[in-house]
């Protein structure tokens, strides 16, 4: 199944560029975007010189609605056809329209159903509404039906239907009774297909949890459900900001069992650090995980890669904040120093000039802190 990685930093940064390479190839390969411009609001009738009515707008296989803009359909002949729908801004269904497609609402974007929306006419059609955080779907203060996901009715307005509670309609089972708008519309994380609710969003994270020991900063998740997953991207912060890519883990595609994983941080920053998961679906969606941090209390320590080195330069890290005037020294074997670098951040790519050549040298660390000595060789 799955367990614990262990990646030196070179093999982590190798394995995280090759994922991103692929995620990149795979995006321009095989999805086609048709981005909807011109002046908000648009109909479908109108919504831009690289989109068309109709059809799949050429070879497109992904709408995008960017943030900012409305998109309206307008007419009961209004249709589209591919892969997705990417609302950043508002999608409004102002007549019974149908749309082959899957749907995905995006932090700030809006799927307003003042008319029924039906996505895909039979069973098994595949489609799914996939709301991600701070994405909103406003079914309207009636009763009408607003949604259909392969001929199974999903949604209503705010009149007879399944309230599950007055929450998020997340709590109850789908039980064949269209769920009940609760007080704001439908808000993610949320998704649905034919089966009813949350079962198009790519995982359902069960647990997530940090934890330092003497040495490294173990993170340990678990999922209690995944459809048609690929992959963990493991992210790092020291503020929980600004986030770094630290590794990848795949996951086990489709699961309806509680599956653990685990993941080690070998290079901690002495300090707080946060984490958090990026979940990517097969289809290059994704969502975060909630934010985890954990205190490493670890010796101060400097480290280079890769060892031995080109010798067009070197990569330095430390786990610990440098303070103003640190420095970096290489010397030769007889110790004679050859060039000094000031510290810039906790990593430093470093570019040798024409006094390191094939060899054996000293790299030197100076603070008033810690200093640190490492020998490295370039070929």
């Amino acid at each position: 199944m799955v367990g614990e990685v262990n990646w030196t930093q070179s093999e982590r940064m190798q394995r995280v560029l090759l994922i991103l390479l692929l995620a990149s190839f795979a995006s321009v390969a095989y999805s086609q975007t048709c981005t909807v411009t011109g002046t908000s609001p648009l109909n479908w009738v109108n919504p831009g010189p690289n989109c068309s009515e109709g059809g799949n707008a050429g070879s497109a296989t992904i709408l995008v609605i960017p943030a900012g803009f409305t998109l309206t359909f307008d007419s009961n002949g209004d249709t589209w056809s591919g892969t997705r729908i990417d609302v950043y801004g508002t999608l409004l269904i102002d007549k019974d329209v149908t749309i082959n497609s899957s749907i995905t609402v995006y932090d700030g974007g809006r799927l307003e159903l003042l008319a029924k929306l039906s996505m895909g006419a039979g069973s098994g059609c595949g489609y799914g509404l996939s709301i991600k955080p701070g994405g909103t779907v406003d079914v309207g203060g009636t009763g009408s039906d607003r949604l259909s996901i392969c001929g199974v009715e999903l949604m209503k307005g705010n009149g007879s239907c399944n309230s599950c509670g007055g929450d998020n309609s997340g709590d109850c089972a789908y039980d064949g009774t269209p769920y009940c708008e609760p007080t704001g519309g439908f808000t993610g994380p949320l998704g649905y297909d034919e089966d009813g609710y949350d079962v198009v969003l790519p995982i359902t994270l069960a647990s997530i949890d940090a934890h330092a020991s003497d040495h490294a900063i173990e993170l340990d998740w678990s999922t209690a459900s995944e459809i048609n997953f690929n992959y963990f991207v493991i992210e790092h912060s020291i503020d929980g900001r600004n986030f770094d890519s630290l590794g990848v883990v795949f996951g086990a595609g489709n699961s309806k069992t509680l599956l653990k994983y685990s993941f080690s941080d070998l290079s901690p920053l002495i300090g707080k650090n946060y984490y958090r998961l990026r979940s990517v679906d097969h289809d290059l969606t994704f969502e975060y995980s909630p934010l985890v941090g954990a205190e490493f209390k670890g010796k101060k320590n400097v480290v280079i890669y890769p060892n031995p080195t080109a010798s067009g330069g070197i990569n330095v890290r430390m786990n610990f904040s440098p303070q103003e005037g640190d420095r970096i020294e290489i010397y030769n074997n007889l110790g004679l120093k050859l060039v000094e670098y000031p510290v810039a951040d906790y990593e430093n790519a470093l570019q040798f000039n024409s006094s390191i050549k094939q060899g054996s040298y000293l790299l030197r660390y100076v603070s008033n802190a810690h200093t640190q000595v490492i020998r490295f060789f370039t070929k």
